[in-house]
C-alpha cells in the first residue's frame, strides 16, 4: 500500500509532465508606432502583397511545442495564425505579409512556428485595412 507522501509526490511528479510537455509563446521585434491600439481581428493576412506598399514595423512570431506521444497538445495552424494576430496587434501594424512556417522535431519532442512581417499600410484604398 503506496503511503501518503508517495501518491502526493507521484501525483506532482505527472502534473509537471502533463503542464511542462507543452508550450505556446509569440515574440515581436520591433516598437509600436503610436496612435490607437489596433484590435487583432482588424489585422489582415496578406499572401501576394508588394512590399513596397507597406512601412515595415516589425517581426512576429508564434509557435507551439509536444512531446510527440501528445500531439493533441500542439496549437492548430489557425491558433498559430491569431497569435500571429496578436502579437501584431501590440505593434500597431494594419498587416502581416511574408509569412513563413517550418516545423522540428527531435525523438521526443515537435515543434511548429510561424513568422512573419508586421506592417502598416502606406497608400490606404477602399477596401484596405483600417
Amino acid at each position: 500500500m503506496a503511503t501518503p507522501l508517495k501518491i502526493i509526490s507521484r501525483l506532482l511528479l505527472m502534473m509537471t509532465v502533463v503542464t511542462g510537455c507543452s508550450s505556446r509563446t509569440g515574440y515581436v521585434i520591433g516598437g509600436p508606432r503610436s496612435g490607437p491600439l489596433t484590435r487583432s481581428a482588424d489585422i489582415v493576412i496578406v499572401d501576394h502583397g508588394n512590399p513596397h506598399d507597406y512601412h515595415v514595423i516589425g517581426r512576429v512570431h508564434a509557435h507551439t511545442k509536444a512531446p510527440k506521444w501528445l500531439p493533441c497538445l500542439l496549437q492548430s495552424q489557425d491558433e498559430l495564425l491569431d497569435r500571429l494576430k496578436m502579437e501584431a496587434a501590440l505593434l500597431h501594424a494594419e498587416v502581416i505579409f511574408d509569412i513563413k512556417r517550418y516545423s522540428r522535431s527531435q525523438f521526443e519532442w515537435q515543434e511548429e512556428h510561424l513568422m512573419g512581417t508586421a506592417a502598416i499600410i502606406i497608400d490606404k484604398r477602399a477596401g484596405d485595412a483600417p
